[in-house]
């Protein structure tokens, strides 16, 4: 199987033993700690009705921990009229209208206004000062990178992408492996791919983690920011390049990634015998 018909299975629930539990954002900040690596710091967790804005820093990040990617998510900054600067669309809004977008995107997701709870983190800057940070994405097999996507999706209209193969390495031959899917062309941008100078230290910080969570196949996602590499998030259900809808990937590379994810299973059953 390639790799998109091993995601379909793992999708479709035909894998067994996944410890998918390890992908809750708890649980990453827990392995990150345990680990020693840098996870954002976290201001509130909870309901929003018990948020205590007055006591946030000047600024922060606001995300619903029930939705999915960017939606519901809030980069603000407190102004001095009690306004906050929207980051992502550089326009000012009030309290009220978080509140209440909020709300539609609890009732939207869990059919209840007042379910769910919120996230508020550490505001993060990408190494050249600009927020947010671009997503490093590292396609991992048990200890083994199979590609790297940096991803920028909040900062424009459409999301752009630079691909590296498993070394962090720019693809010569690129379009063969990815692509914009027929229709999505205005959502997707594919720039030159430019090695970053922390590349190394993405690379092998993915290793560790991919090692310590007993699964063939995880996509660990990094910021790479002025004061160092953080971890964002371990995904056992990507659906980038999966669902065809935006990004796409050739069959000579999800043939190749298969291969690299059956090895894995295979590594990883002898770490589970011999350990």
């Amino acid at each position: 199987m390639n790799y998109l018909d091993r995601m379909r299975h793992r999708i479709e629930g035909k894998e067994s033993r996944l410890p998918a539990y390890l992908g809750d954002k708890r649980k990453v900040r827990e392995i990150a700690q345990l680990m020693g690596i840098r996870v954002s710091e976290i201001y509130f967790d909870g309901k929003l009705e018990d948020l205590q804005w007055s006591e946030l820093p000047n600024e922060f990040v606001l995300k619903p921990s029930f939705a999915s990617t960017s939606i519901g998510v809030y980069l603000l900054q407190r102004q001095e009229d009690g306004t906050y600067l929207n980051i992502l669309t550089n326009k000012l809004v009030e309290l009220a209208a978080i509140e209440e977008h909020l709300k539609t995107v609890a009732l939207r997701f869990l059919g209840d206004e007042d379910r769910g709870t919120y996230l508020v983190e550490e505001l993060l800057r990408d190494i050249d000062g600009t927020t947010p940070p671009r997503d490093v994405r590292l396609y991992s097999f048990f200890g083994e990178i199979g590609m790297v996507l940096m991803e920028d999706h909040l900062n424009n209209s459409h999301a752009e992408a630079m691909y590296f193969d498993g070394d962090f390495e720019p693809f010569e031959d690129r379009e063969s492996r990815y692509g914009i899917a027929k229709g999505a062309e205005k959502l997707e941008r594919i720039l030159p791919s430019v090695r970053p100078a922390e590349a190394r230290e993405l690379l092998i910080t993915a290793q560790r983690v991919s090692l310590a969570i007993p699964c063939s196949f995880s996509r660990v996602d990094f910021y790479n920011t002025s004061k160092g590499v953080y971890l964002g998030e371990i995904t056992f259900f990507p659906g980038t390049f999966y669902y065809k809808d935006r990004k796409i990937m050739h069959d000579i590379e999800a043939d190749r990634l298969g291969r690299l994810w059956a090895r894995a299973e295979e590594r990883l059953e002898i770490a589970k015998t011999t350990g």
